[in-house]
């Protein structure tokens, strides 16, 4: 899989299970300790997160960390 598709994919899920929680952009960001800003990019697929910021949006989002790598691996 190419570094876009991945990176759409990851923004999708991330996004889809902050929905599922009723969280906005900006409480998930209040959470991970991070700008909603950054959120946003994620969530299009514009911004690659370190691994860290990933473990902390699986936390912050109560799911397991292969719930937001589904399908990527």
């Amino acid at each position: 899989m190419i570094e876009k598709e991945f990176l759409e994919k990851l923004g999708l899920n991330i996004k889809l299970e902050r929905v599922r929680k009723r969280l906005t952009q900006e409480d998930l960001a209040g959470l991970v300790g991070c700008d909603r800003s950054y959120i946003s990019l994620i969530e299009r697929g514009l911004q690659n997160p370190s691994i860290i910021k990933i473990v902390k949006m699986s936390k912050a989002l109560d799911v397991d960390i292969k719930v937001l790598l589904n399908e990527l691996l």
